[in-house]
């Protein structure tokens, strides 16, 4: 673990097998940071999974909702749950993985509005291998050894699955690409696909974990990324 003060991070893209798989990767260092008390950091804009590695004091996974922690390595994350960290001097390390949406009700076949209030230890409820993804994590803990190993799990799940998206967010795609993400908010979303904005939500939530307003906000986001 790094003694250098001070937060810093790096965004990486998946390999061109995961492209439609994986949206992005982030690597997140904190050394020898002083929080004042519990402090929110690094918010997720979409679902995946959060792997935690600390030296002294562990990350604890706050539920912003309800207000309720938990300590655990690895964990389910949405923009509604959030890591925090308990005051004091804080050295860690994470490793998050951001997911194309819908990949977590295609892949793991659970629908996203299950998990999207709660602190889900993905381990536990959707994937046993991740607690031996986290061991091997932990021996290198480097982002390019985190990479290469989750990749390496998720490519030897696919071959035991047959994914496909989900039909609604193809579709969505579509639109926003011949539109123009710039043209495009919830409403002319939802005419451009014959829905109502209500129905809209409830398939989207469903399917992605994101509301449709928090969906158009990643969508720049990885726009941005990209240029």
């Amino acid at each position: 673990m790094s003694d250098a003060s001070g937060f810093r991070q790096q965004f990486a893209f998946p390999s061109e097998k995961l492209s439609h798989i994986v949206h992005h990767y982030q690597w997140l260092e904190i050394g020898n940071i002083i929080l004042p008390g519990e402090t929110l950091i690094y918010p997720s804009l979409g679902t995946g999974f959060n792997f935690s590695f600390w030296k002294d004091k562990p990350i604890y996974i706050k539920n912003t909702l309800f207000g309720e922690k938990k300590q655990t390595p690895c964990v389910l994350i949405s923009p509604r749950i959030n890591p925090a960290t308990s005051s004091g001097i804080i050295n860690a390390k994470g490793f998050r993985i951001l997911f194309q949406p819908g990949v977590l009700y295609a892949v793991y076949n659970i629908p996203m509005r299950e998990f999207l209030d709660e602190l889900v230890d993905p381990a536990y409820s959707m994937d046993a291998e991740l607690t031996d993804v986290y061991e091997r994590m932990w021996e290198n803990q480097t982002f390019g050894a985190c990479v290469e190993i989750f990749e390496d799990y998720l490519l030897h799940k696919l071959q035991r699955i047959l994914y496909q998206p989900p039909k609604l967010l193809t579709r969505i795609d579509e639109v926003l690409s011949l539109q123009g993400i710039e043209n495009i908010n919830v409403n002319n979303l939802a005419h451009h696909l014959s829905m109502s904005q209500r129905q809209l939500g409830r398939y989207m939530t469903s399917q992605s974990g994101l509301s449709p307003k928090e969906y158009l906000k990643s969508y720049r986001f990885t726009l941005a990324l990209k240029h």
